[in-house]
Parts: C-alpha cells; sequence; structure tokens
C-alpha cells in the first residue's frame, strides 16, 4: 500500500507534463530548399518539418512574421502527404493589399500550391481527437520578390 501511493503520485505527474507539455521533440533535421526550388518543393519541405517537428526549418519556409506556430507541441507527425502542382498569380494590383496581406504587394511573384496530409496529433492533445488521422486538402500561397529570391509561404487559404 505504501508503495501505491509514489507510483500513483508519479503517473499523475507525467499525465499532467504530458496534457500541459506535449511531446515536441525534434525527430529529425528538414533541409531548407536551394534557392531556385520551385513552389512544391518548399511546400514538401516544410510539411516534412511539420512531421519531423523540426521548427527551425518550418520558420525558415514562411516568410518572417508569418509562420502561424498552428501545431505547436500538439501534432505527432503529418502523414499521407501528397503535394501537388502550382498555379501562377499576377502580382496584386494597387488597393489589393489590404487587411490581413498587407505587405503582399512587396513580392512580384506568388504561386498557389495544393496538398492533401493528414494530421495525426497527441492523443489528448489535438482539440478534437476524431480529426486526428483525418486527410486534409489545403491551398498555400507562397511569394518571392524576384526569380532570384527563394519562394517562402505566405498564407494558408486560397487566394484567387
Amino acid at each position: 500500500m505504501l508503495l501505491v501511493v509514489p507510483v500513483l503520485l508519479l503517473l499523475f505527474g507525467l499525465l499532467a507534463g504530458y496534457l500541459h507539455f506535449g511531446v515536441p521533440i525534434e525527430r529529425s533535421r528538414v533541409a531548407v530548399p536551394a534557392a531556385d526550388a520551385e513552389p512544391p518543393r518548399v511546400l514538401q519541405a516544410y510539411l516534412d518539418a511539420l512531421a519531423a517537428n523540426d521548427v527551425s526549418t518550418q520558420k525558415a519556409l514562411w516568410v518572417p512574421g508569418r509562420w502561424p506556430d498552428q501545431y505547436a507541441n500538439r501534432l505527432r507527425t503529418v502523414a499521407a502527404i501528397d503535394v501537388g502542382s502550382f498555379v501562377s498569380h499576377p502580382k496584386p494590383k494597387p488597393g489589393e493589399d489590404v487587411g490581413a496581406d498587407k505587405g503582399l504587394s512587396a513580392y512580384d511573384e506568388r504561386a498557389q500550391v495544393g496538398a492533401q496530409y493528414s494530421l495525426v496529433y497527441w492523443p489528448l492533445m489535438g482539440g478534437d481527437d476524431k480529426d486526428s488521422g483525418r486527410v486534409t486538402a489545403e491551398s498555400f500561397l507562397l511569394v518571392r520578390a524576384d526569380s532570384k529570391d527563394p519562394w517562402r509561404i505566405w498564407a494558408l487559404g486560397f487566394y484567387g
């Protein structure tokens, strides 16, 4: 009986730590693609970095200050990644650079890339655990100032 109480306290402490901190262990490093990499390759590297919990590469593949940090400490991995081809978009017109897109007009080139993937959360960490493992289809907007700059992710969502 004397042994049961300390064991229960230890288990409770471990569970509390798991629920609070998750398991944010970097499992591997993902290389940032070369500066001349096409948008689908950049997006593939980002999703691979999500799967590996490689936060530094995730941040490096977004336009500075725009990384959403939406999965921190909750995401176990990303599975079934399928990145599509990209569609180029013209430079934004004057007046189009408003709201959440403030600063978008600084980029002469932008590309829309679609991807399907499955987010797998740590148990009890995904908010709605029934969504863990469900295939998600998203569109990402990537931008660059000119053809010498690398493509970087601007946002998640459709831009016409």
